[in-house]
């Protein structure tokens, strides 16, 4: 989430991150937040990037952008297990070219 999240603050700046309710994401908001105190491990002598945004928690409920944001996931993720096992449904193989798109 973190790469995600600072690839799109170098193209959009500051944004608002709303995501569903997570107990990790919840218990790691500090460190995403206070990450660019860190040295970066793939720069000798850089810090890492400062998290772009600000991190609110919704109710897919009440937000149908999460509900999206849950399809694509799960897609995503159906695809690549089909991937990395060789087996499974016709549909999980078709979802390639709707998935493969969204992956940075």
């Amino acid at each position: 989430m973190y790469c995600l999240a600072t690839t799109f603050g170098q193209t959009l700046g500051k944004f608002r991150l709303v995501h569903d309710v997570s107990k990790v994401v919840d218990r790691n908001t500090t460190r995403l937040h206070t990450v660019h105190f860190l040295p970066d491990p793939a720069r000798s002598g850089e810090f890492m990037n400062p998290f772009m945004g600000l991190i609110e928690f919704a109710d897919s409920k009440d937000h149908p952008q999460l509900q999206v944001a849950d399809w694509a996931a799960g897609a995503t993720r159906q695809w690549v297990q089909w991937m990395a096992g060789g087996s499974g449904y016709q549909f999980s193989r078709d979802l390639e070219p709707v998935a493969r798109p969204w992956l940075i």
